[in-house]
């Protein structure tokens, strides 16, 4: 017998190209009248918060940019940002950014309320109390921030602590993937995956394989004569490339092991 679940998700997500230039209206909608965007500096760099800028303008919301937000945040970054949005008395928060904006958003939409403290925060459903009104605008592909109930943030050299809470779940998140267009490849593709290897998207690179793929036989063809055109291959070549020739192959060849020790699956079906 399955066990009961409970599933929490944000309630309203709009999807379409150019949705970003709407935040203005949906700011508006929920009562937003001064709002801080939480961001980082290549944000404002690229210029991808323009459209939503002169829609919030035109909505007659009052905007601050907050946009200190570096990778892996650490307290201080939080503090800061609630700090700023403290003095500038906004009463709804948007997070435009990647993972770590977003992160930073979440909590920064309770922490301005002033009733708990970010060390009381840490663990799982540990947040008391509401927040004010969020909306999540990833420019980023695959951290998924916009729509968990998690913000991870640095708390010291080699450690890192998280906020569980359904409280953090946005109201609103706004799917543009044209904010993806003008940024670097690495952050058009999710982080720390297979996916973030630096693997053509072109056409040809869609073509389908001419050369046995080492990810599905247990013996590869030579590593000088693997598929260009396959996504896996193409991967494992660059990781050979980052990591060099020792590392890469030690790799393969746990790989290839896997491959042959691996037991055939059994049909369940008798």
């Amino acid at each position: 017998m399955i066990n009961s679940m409970l599933f929490s998700s944000v309630a309203d997500v709009l999807y379409g190209a150019h949705t970003s230039d709407q935040l203005g209206d949906i700011a508006a909608k929920m009562g937003i009248t001064r709002a801080l965007i939480v961001t980082d500096p290549g944000i404002i760099k690229f210029k991808l918060l323009d459209g939503a800028l002169k829609n919030l303008e035109t909505n007659g919301v009052k905007v601050n940019v907050y946009s200190d937000v570096v990778a892996d945040p650490p307290e201080s970054v939080v503090m800061a940002a609630v700090s700023a949005a403290q003095t500038f008395g906004c009463d709804g928060v948007i997070g435009f950014g990647g993972g770590s904006s977003m992160d930073v958003a979440k909590l920064l939409a309770v922490l301005i309320k002033g009733e708990q403290q970010l060390s009381e925060m840490y663990g799982v459903d540990q947040v008391r109390g509401g927040r004010l009104p969020l909306i999540q605008v990833p420019t980023t592909a695959g951290t998924g921030s916009e729509a968990t109930m998690v913000s991870i943030i640095t708390t010291g050299a080699t450690t890192k602590a998280g906020v569980v809470s359904r409280t953090l779940l946005a109201d609103k998140i706004i799917l543009d993937a044209t904010l993806t267009l003008g940024l670097p490849p690495a952050t058009r593709l999710p982080q720390r995956s297979a996916a973030s290897r630096p693997v053509s998207t072109s056409a040809s690179a869609q073509a389908p394989c001419t050369l046995p793929c080492p990810r599905a036989t247990p013996e590869p063809p030579d590593h000088r004569r693997r598929c260009r055109r396959c996504p896996a291959c193409a991967a494992l070549d660059s990781s050979a490339a980052q990591e060099g020739p020792t590392l890469a192959a030690r790799r393969r060849s746990s790989a290839r092991r896997q491959l042959v020790m691996r037991p055939p699956l059994r049909n369940p079906i008798r």
